[in-house]
Formats: C-alpha cells, structure tokens, sequence
C-alpha cells in the first residue's frame, strides 16, 4: 500500500481542504433567491403559456402486417436413428440423398395487402 506523503512546499494546491464560513453563508445568501425567482419564472411562463403554442403533428401509424405460418403436419422422418450420430459427414453421401424441391408457397394462403390492412 502506498504511504501518503504530506505536503513539503506550502505553496502546493490545496483545494477544499480549508472553507471559509462567512464566504459560504454570502454565497448561499446570493444562490438561494436567485434559484427561486429562477425557479418562479419558469412555472410561471409554464403556466401562463398557452396550450396551442406548440401545434403537434398527428403521428401516422404504420401498420405492419405478419402473416402466420403453420408448421408442417407431416414428419419429415419415417423412422427414429437408432445408430450412433456421426460427428462428421461427407459430400459423396449428401450426394446421394434426393432433395425435393417445392416451388412457392404451399402451406400458406396470402391475402392482397389492401385486404389484410381494412380488416382491422
């Protein structure tokens, strides 16, 4: 741990170390009625402000339609993997597997997006 050395020069800087009463009480004799014909001011003009000085735009409201998806009913697997799962695969056995590929949407009927919007 670090010892703390004491001052060797009095001309160092020493800040708070020593307050002056008399000089706070002046300057709390000058802050606290100025904070509050401050503070006056500020509720006054509040108060006295009319409530259409500030005109607000109406805020359009974007409506964002999600469309549901259902998820498949049919099991992709026939059968469980009773074997051990392999860590590492290769190419020449993605090969052979037979993709089917299904083209747009099936599972899903989609509504004109002027329909979906006016049925709220």
């Amino acid at each position: 741990m670090e010892t703390v050395v004491q001052p060797q020069d009095e001309t160092e800087l020493r800040l708070l170390l020593e307050r002056d009463p008399a000089a706070d009480r002046q300057w709390w004799r000058k802050a606290v009625p100025l904070s509050v014909a401050t503070h006056g001011l500020i509720i006054a003009g509040l108060l006295f402000m009319p409530k259409d000085a500030a005109p607000v735009a109406p805020v359009a409201r974007a409506v964002r339609v999600t469309p549901l998806v259902a998820p498949p009913t049919e099991l992709t697997q026939k059968l469980p993997n009773k074997g051990k799962v392999s860590k590492e695969f290769n190419v020449e056995a993605l090969r052979a597997i037979r993709w089917e590929w299904i083209s747009g949407p099936t599972c899903c009927k989609f509504f004109p997006r002027s329909a979906a919007i006016g049925s709220r």
